[in-house]
């Protein structure tokens, strides 16, 4: 009998630990999305939105939000890319607390009635959470390379996959592969950690 509850106590305590690594484990991963490090300001640009409006960087104080490049023409990564960003949004429909926006790294081809059925095919005018703005090239290429410290290539082919995430206030706090499954979940957790502290 002795041993019998010897070996109960012994299968409590082993449960009790692996009970104890999962959530040890889980907290580690909150607390490594808590603490997402600023990376420096976004920078501060005035664009043209797809339904012809002007479209201010500073709109978007308050909000979190996720940046993208893209070109209407696009045969390569963007629809794939743009389709993760819109299933991103879809999670996200009631709360006005964020936002996404689309830059076009092709303003030349990329006309307004262009951007307008881009945006439409996925779903992006129903409620102005999503906007695809176009600027001067060379305002663009400012904003892109310097500002969000990706690739400044002069062909719309070769620009960068990766989406990136700025605070509400300002703040760029991470870059994610959006061709890369992991990458755009991390991106998913990070979004509802900075969106909790709003």
């Amino acid at each position: 009998m002795h041993s019998f509850k010897s070996f109960f106590s012994l299968i409590i305590a082993f449960s009790l630990t692996i009970i104890g690594c999962e959530k040890g484990s889980a907290l580690k991963e909150n607390s490594k999305t808590e603490s997402l490090k600023v990376i420096k300001a976004a920078p501060v640009f005035t664009a043209e939105n797809f339904d012809g409006k002007v479209f201010k960087s500073e709109d978007l104080k308050g909000k979190v939000w996720v940046g993208s490049l893209f070109f209407t023409n696009c045969k390569g990564p963007c629809p794939m890319l743009t389709s993760r960003l819109s299933t991103l949004k879809s999670e996200h429909e009631m709360d006005d607390n964020i936002a996404f926006v689309s830059i076009s790294v092709d303003p030349a081809n990329d006309s307004i009635p262009a951007l307008k059925s881009y945006a439409e095919r996925y779903g992006a005018t129903a409620d102005g959470k999503w906007h695809f703005v176009r600027m001067p090239k060379d305002s663009m290429e400012r904003v892109v390379t310097k500002g969000f410290m990706l690739s400044g290539e002069d062909q719309p082919e070769v620009h960068s996959t990766h989406f990136f995430l700025v605070d509400q206030s300002g703040q760029i706090r991470g870059y994610y592969d959006g061709a890369d499954e992991k990458r755009v979940v991390a991106l998913e957790n990070d979004i509802q950690s900075l969106l909790k502290n709003n």
